[in-house]
Parts: structure tokens; sequence; C-alpha cells
């Protein structure tokens, strides 16, 4: 190969931290700028073993797709009878995005103000404001799996699913398995293509289940490159045959398939490049022989990503990918970037491959790439010999020598996300383009001088975990956008705000990956959060800032430096009858008995009130039991801790290891008392630790010590498959609930109902339950027999526990979609002191992985202040409820203070204040115009001395 010369130009966008300049000989300048750092592409890479682990056969390590198909045949007769009724709200967020992996401009609008997007599980969206807004379609009901969208000349619009490219480096399928083709006429109705349904539970090929690129030519031509093959229409895919080569079908992998501007076909099947020149079915050609300086390298090969020069028909790009067999090559590596100027019969090197410096699809330190996961190139609609290539970043390539590589430049520095699998060029304009990553979708409008995020409404978020306040507002962990805080005070309510870390050297961590989350209700503002590679952090301000490191120290290292998601969780009690911490009181006057004191818990201040039970002499004191209290419990590798002082961010807390294990824990779950904790592993055990409440000190609490009194034991063996979850029945400890995840089995629920006992039964509760994972268990705290579960397929409840149960699917408002974790909130807190209650008591949330997070507040009930302080008995009711007009309510008084009436909505906003002087002792009827008040739901607390009562009405107008 002749002697080339690399020319790197400088960075259109110069800014950002650790750019250095490097200087050669001559003229030739190279930039290596910011690529993805490290902990960013370990996030992605333990992202798709973490979703094999779950997902796939325990046994084989994948996902067969027939398992998927036979589920989902499943389910769908599951949508109707028997159904709570649970209607799914959406809390966003709606400024941040999930893996997307196409987009294109509506051909049909003159304007350029339609956009089409896909995310791979979080379904097909439109936009007509040139991406400032969107709007998700759903084809049939169903969210699809988007893996791909094309559009023919006519303006039919093709739309694949299925995801296999998270899963071919592992070979395991880890994507999302797909629907098919769906097609749409009018930008309108989407419906799927008969003849591309990946088949039933007993079609084992599921020729259909990955459909990874599609091409949309003239006369109803369209070619789909799928799991299964090349597949070839020319009907507008109401029939297919297999594309050929020299007679022979081209039945390997199909990645990618594009139509040249005079119908010439390029695709890739078992990593090698056809082309038919002439646009025929069975005219394609091997261009990918490895013969001769000027041809397409054979071997070695990963990936291939094809694009033809919209104004040049015989000009063909190809980009390859290493598969990492060659000697100095990686996985995922460029192997190069080559043009053809005959439609691939020969071929010159424009883009070198295994560069240090033209680094386009690895991490900072160049050792791990990912252009077998997210690879793609565009053409400049009106100069051939200009490209775009999307990596980890986006690249410029410019002709400037005729033998010559081209001239790059990095147009992208992660301000328009990161692993870009499509760039769609608005033909019109091509100063205007688009693109899809791992974290939405991005535009550039002057050739990316300036790149906005236009992720308005396009909830595709991917979240793992889910935690809420007193409040209702949520944290939650996410792939692709770290931790992400809904604080309900943005510019919308679903408007998110990313906790941001720092490292040892206060340097920010823009994570990747979001862990697990915690809220505290003792301390409303108190806030823990983590990443993958078992980094924990905590915040005494709702993330705004980091408060002192919390868990390791010199009693717990970081044993989970390789797990994806540490499980922690924290315990809180208002009222703990377990209690051995206490306060000393001082008395500066006399007391008798029966006089309340009013006092603060060493737990984070929190006020409460102690009743004397004998007199108390000026100048004495009083050791008095400290009633709220707090466990905060984490599984590490081989141990379980547990702290009772992280609310205390003076200091960093002390740590009790409650139990060693063999394995890594997966979840955790607490008995109401926290007496009792569970811990399932990832490979399938479940333990049991006890006597917690009672070991308030590291000599009964640490396993280290002679006089430890908690034990611990496995109790269950599933078998070496991942427990999900675990779920203790709130009223009842005995009723523990076990959920496991991995394809290729028939049972992934168990019910214990005697869960104490040495030897405890857990049966499985399968029911009519599709054979799918089940990532999520709840016992809802009003029912024992009400189970809602989060699975592969969405939710599904019942409300009629044995040995056979009858599950239903409750998807109303979110759609079949993997949802990871479910939780409610069954943490009650007194009004005293001016702080309010929980106003979410009750509430359900979902973490989705693909639309983000949502609430459910069905069972929600107003968290009142208990017995009145002073003993006596009293009342409040509201009438009518619904409220119209005027709220009407009844309340009985004890005469000896002034009424007040304060009105909240769920949110625990205060909406309205009434002063209603002295009423008097005994019944009254008093009236509120409720004419200012919206639709909703709203708590009344009516006041009178040191009594509090308290109502929920709903006003509907």
């Amino acid at each position: 190969m002749k002697n080339r010369r690399l020319l790197f130009g400088f960075l259109a966008l110069i800014f950002g931290a650790g750019m250095i300049l490097l200087t050669t000989s001559g003229s030739f300048r190279q930039i290596v700028s910011s690529s993805v750092k490290g902990n960013l592409a370990e996030g992605l890479e333990n992202g798709w073993d973490y979703l094999s682990q779950i997902r796939g056969n325990y046994s084989t390590g994948q996902v067969n797709p027939a398992d998927v198909l036979k589920a989902r045949n499943q389910a769908s007769g599951l949508r109707e009878s028997g159904a709570i009724g649970l209607n799914w709200s959406s809390m966003g967020p709606d400024n941040f995005a999930g893996r997307t992996r196409a987009v294109i401009l509506d051909n049909r609008d003159n304007s350029g103000r339609t956009v089409f997007a896909g995310s791979v599980s979080g379904g097909l969206w439109k936009s007509t404001s040139g991406g400032l807004t969107w709007n998700q379609i759903q084809a049939g009901g169903v969210i699809l799996n988007v893996s791909c969208i094309t559009q023919s000349k006519s303006g039919d619009i093709y739309v694949g699913t299925g995801e296999t490219f998270a899963s071919d480096r592992f070979n395991l399928f880890s994507g999302f398995i797909g629907q098919g083709i769906y097609k749409s006429t009018d930008g309108s109705s989407f419906t799927k293509l008969a003849s591309t349904d990946p088949g039933t539970y007993n079609d084992p090929t599921a020729e259909w289940a990955f459909v990874n690129k599609i091409a949309a030519g003239d006369n109803n031509r369209v070619i789909a490159a799928t799991n299964y093959g090349l597949k070839y229409s020319s009907d507008g895919g109401q029939s297919w045959s297999m594309a050929k080569s020299g007679g022979e079908n081209l039945s390997g992998t199909s990645n990618e398939v594009k139509i040249g501007p005079d119908g010439a076909i390029a695709a890739s099947v078992d990593n090698k490049l056809y082309v038919s020149p002439s646009g025929s079915a069975d005219g394609f050609i091997l261009r990918s022989t490895g013969a001769g300086q000027d041809s397409l390298p054979a071997e070695g090969v990963a990936r291939i990503e094809v694009a033809f020069a919209p104004s040049d028909a015989s000009t063909l790009y190809a980009v390859l990918i290493s598969d990492g067999t060659l000697s100095g090559t990686l996985r995922g590596q460029l192997k190069g970037i080559f043009v053809s100027k005959n439609k691939g019969e020969t071929w010159r090197l424009v883009g070198p491959g295994a560069s240090p410096v033209f680094n386009v699809f690895g991490n900072a330190a160049n050792t791990t790439h990912y252009g077998d996961y997210a690879a793609s190139i565009v053409v400049s609609p009106t100069n051939p010999d200009k490209i775009y290539v999307g990596g980890v970043n986006v690249w410029e390539g410019l002709k400037v020598l005729d033998d010559g590589f081209y001239q790059w430049q990095q147009k992208t520095l992660g301000n328009a996300g990161l692993y870009f699998h499509q760039i769609f060029i608005n033909p019109a304009n091509e100063l205007n383009a688009y693109m899809a990553s791992d974290q939405g979708l991005a535009l550039t409008e002057d050739d990316y001088v300036t790149i906005k995020l236009i992720n308005k409404n396009y909830v595709t978020s991917m979240f793992y975990s889910v935690a809420y306040d007193d409040k209702g507002r949520v944290v939650g962990g996410s792939q692709g956008n770290g931790v992400v805080f809904l604080d309900q005070e943005g510019n919308t309510p679903e408007t998110g705000t990313k906790i941001i870390p720092v490292d040892e050297n206060n340097i920010p961590i823009n994570l990747f990956v979001g862990g697990t989350v915690e809220m505290s209700m003792i301390n409303p503002r108190a806030v823990f959060y983590s990443s993958t590679g078992g980094r924990l952090w905590r915040s005494t301000d709702l993330g705004v800032s980091q408060a002192n490191n919390f868990i390791y120290n010199g009693e717990v290292t970081n044993n989970n430096g390789n797990v994806f998601i540490t499980p922690f969780r924290i315990w809180e009690d208002f009222n703990n009858p377990n209690s051995r911490d206490s306060i000393t009181f001082h008395a500066k006057a006399n007391y008798n008995t029966g006089d309340v004191l009013s006092l603060k818990s060493k737990n984070a201040q929190f006020p409460f009130r102690y009743t004397l039970t004998q007199p108390l002499a000026n100048g004495d004191s009083l050791h008095i039991v400290d009633p709220v209290s707090s466990i905060f419990f984490v599984g590490m590798t081989n141990a379980v801790y547990m702290s009772r002082d992280v609310l205390d961010f003076g200091k960093l807390p002390s740590w009790d290891r409650i139990a060693n294990l063999t394995g890594v824990p997966s979840c955790l779950a607490y008995s109401s008392d926290a007496n009792y904790l569970y811990v399932g592993t990832t490979d399938g055990k479940l333990l049991r630790i006890a006597n917690i409440a009672l070991a308030y000190d590291s000599l009964r609490a640490d396993v280290r010590s002679s006089a430890c009194i908690i034990s611990s034991g496995i109790v269950k063996d599933f078998g070496a498959r991942f427990v999900t979850s675990i779920a203790v029945d709130p009223n009842d400890d005995n009723h523990v609930i076990v959920t496991l995840g991995n394809y290729g089995n028939s049972e992934y629920v168990f019910r214990s109902t005697n869960a104490l006992a040495q030897f405890p039964d857990f049966n499985p509760i399968q029911g009519n339950l599709p054979a799918m994972p089940v990532y999520s268990c709840l016992i809802e705290m009003n029912s024992s027999s009400r189970v809602i579960l989060g699975t592969d397929l969405g939710v599904f409840t019942t409300e009629s526990l044995g040995s056979s149960p009858s599950w239903t699917a409750e998807n109303t408002g979110l759609g079949e979609i993997p949802v990871m974790m479910v939780r409610q909130q069954t943490v009650s807190r007194p009004w005293i002191d001016g702080i309010t209650g929980v106003s979410n008591f009750g509430a359900i949330y979902l973490a989705s992985h693909g639309n983000g997070i949502f609430e459910n507040r069905m069972f929600v009930g107003i968290d009142g202040p208990g017995p009145d302080p002073q003993g006596k008995s009293v009342t409040l009711s509201v009438y009518p409820n619904p409220v119209q007009s005027e709220i009407h309510f009844n309340v009985s008084l004890n005469g000896n203070s002034s009424l007040q009436v304060s009105l909240y909505n769920l949110q625990g906003k205060l909406v309205k204040s009434v002063n209603f002087g002295m009423p008097g002792r005994g019944e009254h009827q008093l009236t509120i115009p409720a004419s200012d008040l919206v639709n909703g739901t709203y708590l009344m607390k009516v006041t009178e001395g040191s009594s509090v009562k308290t109502a929920k009405f709903v006003v509907t107008k």
C-alpha cells in the first residue's frame, strides 16, 4: 500500500479539559481529545453483562428468542379480567433519554420539522417541531423495541425492531428481542407486516426476532438485514425472499443494508460486504475478498457499516470493526474506513485502524473499544468526499489528497451524547443533522458549531432503581444518565436533575450508570446513591453536594469493585419499640405525672414527645428511650454490613458485619421491625439474618465478636439462578415472596408462609404468569393477598394468592416494557413541630427500563398524627367527597385553643390556610370555599392547640 499521511484538523469545538496537542513532521497535526472516560466505558460493558445475568439462561448464558416469544404469547391473554385497575402515571424524566438507534426526517414534510426516532426499549416517537417536543407512537398498543427506521421516496416508513448489537460481544442475547417490521403509509398509523411476525413459541428459528437494518427503494422494494439473513421484498413487505449471491442464499447474520441513489444495494452478511450493483435480489457480489491491496479485508471483522454518496452513485464507504482475533487488534476497535469509487470493486483506506490518535470507538486509555456496539456512517448530500462517522463521538472526514488519508476532526466531545448509532443529515440542508446515541437525540443546525440535546418529552430513560421522599419526589439509577433526581421544581414537574458526585480530588464524576438509590423520611434531604463498581455516596442536600465518605473506611473495603449494582436499603421507624438508644433530659422546672415533654432524637434531631409517668423535680435528670431509629444495610461480596448512624453527617458511620456469605448479594429486604433481613445472591441463594433488632452495639451485632447474637444461614437454594428481588409482607414476617431471573425456566415466583421457621418452605406461585424473568415484587401493604410484580413484560398483579394464582397484566399508561423495580412508600411519619406527615403514604413507584419512572396513588392514604397527643378522642369528616364548590367538614373540638385549617396538595405544598378563631368545645360544622382549587386530591389538616386531625378529600369540577 502506498505511503499515506494522516491529517487531523483542529476540532470545530475546542473546549473541555484534558486536550493535548501533538505535532509530527511537516504540517500534519494530530489532536488527542477527551474520549469516553473509563467509568463510562465500564458502565456500558457491565450493563450488558448485568442484563445477561438476569435475563440469560443460566445454563447457556443466552436468551433463546423462542422463550421470549412464548412469554409474549402467554401474556397476550392476561390483559382484561381480574385487573385491580392500576393506572400508571409517568413521572419522567422528560429531559433525559435512553439508548436510541434510529432517527429520520419525514421526506413528505417540506418544512423539515417532522422527525421519527426509536428507542431500543422505549418505543417509537414522533416530533412535528424539529425535535423540540415528542409524542410516543404505540403500534397496536405495543411499545416497540426499535432498532432502525427507514423511508422510501414515496413516503412509506418502515420500522425494524429487535436489538442484537448489545449481544454480539458476549454471544449473548442481552438485547431486546423485537416484534418484526412495522409500516406506515401516513406517518401516523403503524401496522405490523404480518410476513415479519417473529413467530409463535413453537417456531425455534424466530426469523424476524432481530431486524438490524432496513433499506427502502423505488417500486416497493424493501431489503431487511436480520438475524436470519438478508431478506428482499418487491411488494412493500407483504412477502419476502432470501437475497442471493452466486445462486446461494445470504442466510447468515446480516447487520447492515443501504440502497444507493441509483438503486444499487450494499449489505453485510456474516461480517462480509456484498453489493448488488443493479439492485436485483439475486445479483449480490462478494466485495470482502481480502485479495490484493485495493480489496476490502475479509478477516478479523466484527461489524461493517456502509453508506452510498447521495450525489455520486458509484461512491461507497465502508467502516470495518475488528473482532480482536488478529495480532495487534482489539475487539470493537476501528479496523479501517474505506472508500470505493466503483461500487465496491476496488477500495482505498481513508481512515486508519488501531490508531492511538484516531480513536473513534475507544475509551480514553485506548484499551477498550465499542465499534461492534455503536457505529454509524453518513455521506454529505452534496460532497461525495465528505463523511461523518459515529462511534463514541462523531468525527468528520474530508478528502484532501487523492491517495492519502482523509483529514479527520472530532465534531463532538460528549456534548451531543455518547455512543452514536445513527446520524441523519437533512438532504435539503446539510448543516442540519440529527444524531441518535445512548443518551437520546441531539441536533446541530450549523455543521456542529453548536449542538443541542433534543430530548424534551422524549421519555425513554432506562432505569434500574427508584426511591422516594416524603413529598413524592423521586430519585433513580439509570443506564446512560447516571443518577437522576426528579424534584418537581424544574421547567416541568417531570424535569430531572443529574446528581454528579466528585472523586477524591474533588473532580466531578459524570456517571454513565446509576445503581441503587435511597431517600430518608427522618431527614428528608438525605439521599444515598451509587454507581457501578461498588461506588456509593451520600448527600444531605438532595444531591446538590456530596457529603463525606460514609462506607469505605477501616471497617469496610470496596470488595464490590466488579459488581454492577450494589444492593442497599434503609429502614426507618419513628416509634421503634426495640430501640436501645436514649437521650438525657435535664429538668429546668417542676413537672407532674402526665406532662408531655418535647424532645429531639439523636437521629437527625427529629422531634418526638414523651409523657412523664412520674413527677420530675427541677434539676433532676431522666434517661428517655429515643424512639426514632434508622438502620442502613448493604450487601457486599461475601458479607453483609449494617450501620445505625448513616444519617449523622458529622462523622463517618460505624459498620458491623452482620453476616458472612459466599457469593455476591443481588437484593435485600427487611421485616417490618428490621429484626430479620433477607439477602438474595446472584447464584440463587437466599440468606436469612435474624436477631438484628436487639443487636444494638458492635459486640452483639458484628459476627467477628464472640458476643454476637445475630444468626444467619441459607434458607433456600434456587439452583444457580439470579435472585432478583425479595418482598416481606409488612403485616406478617412469616410471609415472604422471592422472584428469579433467567429465561429458559418455568417458575419465577416463590412464596413462603413460614419464612421464620428453621426450614421454611418456598413454593412456586407461578400460576398463569408467563415464563419470563420477574425483576421485582411487592406485597401491597393493605392486603397480604395483593401482589404486584415487575417483569420483562411490564406489571402483573394478583389478589388471590394460592398454589396457582391468577395473574393479570396492569400496564395501563405503562405498556409492556421491562420493569426493574417496584416499591411502595410504607413509612409513616407523625405531624409534629411544623414537620408534616408524608403525602405519599401507600404510593407505588416503578423503575422502567425504557420509559422512565412511573407512579400510582391508588392506595395512598394520608399519614395523620395517630392518637391525639392529649389522649382525647377527636373526629374530623369532610362532605360531600368529592368536593365541588365548597368544602364542608364536621369537627369535634376541645375548645381551649384557636382553630387553624390548612389544605395541602399531595406534593406536600400548602395551598390554603384559614383561621377560625375559637369556635368553642363540641361538634362544629364549618365550610371553606373550594372555587380556587384545581381538580385533584388534597389533605386537610385541622389544628387546635396540640391536637391535630387530618382528612383526605378530592376536588372534581
